[in-house]
Formats: C-alpha cells, sequence, structure tokens
C-alpha cells in the first residue's frame, strides 16, 4: 500500500495557482471549490455594509487569485503569500497584488489589516484616518514611501 504524502498549505497554493484555467475557476484557485460561497454576493455585502465607492480603495489581505476582487467595483489593493495565485490574479484580473511572506495570526493582528470575505465581518472595521505607508514597496521598483 503506497503512503500517502501530505501537502503543506504553501506546496497547495503554490500548485492552484500552476493550474490551467480562466476566471470560471477562480473559487477553484481559492480552495473554494468544495463550498457554495457565492462571490457576488459576499462582493455585494462589503460593498453595502462599508457604503464602498468606487474612488474608495480596498485591500484584501490573502486575496489569493482574486475570486472576491472580480466583483468589487472600487480601486482595489491584494496581498497574498502565494505566489503563484498572485501571479494567476494579475495575470487575470490586472490589479495590484503584493506578495507577502508571513501568514498573519488573528490574535497578532490589527482589525482593520485583517479582513476578507471569508467571513471576518466581526474584526471588520473602518480606519477613518490614514495609515502610515510602508518605507518601500516591492510592488512599485523605485518608488519610496
Amino acid at each position: 500500500m503506497k503512503e500517502q504524502v501530505q501537502e503543506t498549505w504553501q506546496q497547495i497554493w503554490t500548485r492552484k495557482g500552476r493550474a490551467e484555467g480562466g476566471l470560471d475557476n477562480l473559487l477553484a484557485y481559492d480552495g473554494y471549490e468544495a463550498t457554495k460561497v457565492d462571490m457576488e454576493e459576499v462582493a455585494y455585502q462589503i460593498t453595502r455594509r462599508l457604503n464602498l465607492k468606487p474612488d474608495d480603495t480596498v485591500l484584501e489581505v490573502g486575496c489569493g487569485a482574486g475570486a472576491l476582487a472580480q466583483y468589487l467595483d472600487c480601486r482595489y489593493v491584494g496581498i497574498d503569500y502565494s505566489h503563484t495565485l498572485v501571479e494567476k490574479h494579475i495575470e487575470l484580473l490586472h490589479h495590484s497584488v503584493l506578495v507577502g511572506g508571513r501568514q498573519i495570526s488573528h490574535s497578532r493582528t490589527n482589525p482593520l489589516t485583517m479582513w476578507s470575505a471569508t467571513g471576518y465581518f466581526s474584526i471588520l472595521t473602518i480606519k477613518t484616518t490614514p495609515a502610515k505607508p510602508p518605507k518601500s514597496c516591492s510592488a512599485w521598483p523605485g518608488r519610496t514611501y
């Protein structure tokens, strides 16, 4: 009997990001293929609850290939730790997406920065003052903030 090898989360997301497909596969890329989540409805609820306007900007932490982002009608920046999912997101949706190297823990995260469509409504807050920008950002080489 052949022993089944367990993949790490990073290996799973890398494999998913390399899979062939297009916009119709975003749920599968992002790990929702075995669910009945309606990302269009989730985006509608986020838009309604936050009263998002087209000139507002959303930062989605853990954005994956963009299953939620495709339905948001505003400026958008995503961040994910999977290089392949970020590449897929940019390829399919042409958004600004950053690759982050650390997983974020709920207990050590500011509620403002931790929101994704997967059920974080209870910790969602709206920040009314601008966050301090990073000193540098690899997504825009040559620009310092």
